[in-house]
């Protein structure tokens, strides 16, 4: 980084030190001899003063030097701009409709009619419930506003405007890290709640990584990190695996270990990496075996654990 920053720095700066020098006249090849210089000490016209050096044109932005002044800018002012409330609930509810969740199409089918309906509450909830799904919404509404019934497009236009534009991806990471900071109580139901529905892989490590550091940084696992051992969703079901595996006590991780054999090869492998994070081979042969996933994104990440494991 340093040295792309050096050099994006360095060259504009010198090019404008050397325009800003005024031109040396150049030696003459045969000087006249002092004797023959006395009538250049007579009176010259004024000279004009020569012209100001002209400014060096503006340098293209590097876009390395961009992202590293965004990362100066407070997460809470980040996600405040992309539209999310800064309490608690407000943080969570900005992850949530920016969420990649299933998406329940003949549930949105359903309100999408309603926001037709002849009864006003009707339509004011329907909206109020498109609104709230967010992003996963936003297709289906799209096509409902340029249908023909003159009150569905009305009301899909609003929560079109309400749904607003997608963040910037890294206005999601900020809102991760704005929750962790929040401390455990706030931050782990949340963020565990949110997890399987991440908008993308960067959110979905952030939310990993805080929520491992969090129950280190506790020195105990809490309540709802267990319980989330036996949710009924895999994605959940895979991060506390690999968080209590990792984290948890020698009873914690015995009772891990029979996640070794769940019915998702996703949480096979979490399980799996958070054991041999804290170096239990009991992980090893689960891996193994997940090498001839059909999924290829699980069996490389395998591959790459027991590669770990060789050295």
């Amino acid at each position: 980084m340093y040295p792309r920053l050096t050099c994006l720095l360095s060259v504009p700066l010198l090019a404008a030190i050397a325009s800003a020098q005024p031109a040396q006249p150049k030696p003459l090849d045969n000087p006249k001899p002092a004797a023959d210089r006395v009538g250049d000490l007579a009176p010259r016209k004024p000279v004009a003063p020569p012209p100001a050096p002209k400014e060096a044109p503006p340098t293209a932005v590097d876009p390395h030097l961009a992202a590293l002044l965004k990362r100066t800018m407070p997460d809470e002012e980040i996600i405040a701009r992309a539209g999310s409330k800064l309490s608690d609930e407000g943080v969570a509810a900005f992850l949530e409709r920016n969420g990649r969740g299933g998406i329940d199409f003949a549930r949105i089918a359903e309100l999408i009619r309603k926001l037709g309906s002849a009864k006003f509450r009707e339509r004011e909830e329907a909206v109020a419930a498109l609104v709230k799904l967010g992003r996963q919404a936003v297709e289906p509404l799209r096509k409902a506003a340029e249908g023909s019934d003159p009150e569905v497009k009305r009301n899909a236009q609003v929560c079109l405007q309400q749904i607003g534009p997608a963040p910037p991806a890294e206005a999601l990471v900020a809102a991760v890290r704005v929750l962790l900071k929040r401390g455990p109580q706030a931050a782990i139901p949340a963020l565990l709640r949110i997890y399987p529905t991440a908008a993308n892989e960067e959110v979905e490590e952030e939310i990993a990584f805080g929520l491992d550091g969090m129950v280190e940084e506790a020195k105990s696992v809490p309540d709802e990190m267990r319980k989330a051992l036996g949710d009924t969703d895999p994605k959940r079901r895979a991060i506390a695996a690999c968080v209590v595996g990792h984290r948890g006590t020698e009873a914690q991780r015995r009772q891990v270990e029979a996640l070794l054999n769940d019915r998702s090869a996703e949480v096979r492998l979490r399980t799996a990496q958070g054991l041999l994070a804290a170096r239990n081979a009991v992980a090893i042969p689960p891996l193994i075996e997940l090498l001839s996933e059909s999924n290829i994104g699980i069996s490389l990440q395998a591959e790459e654990l027991l590669r770990y494991v060789a050295g």
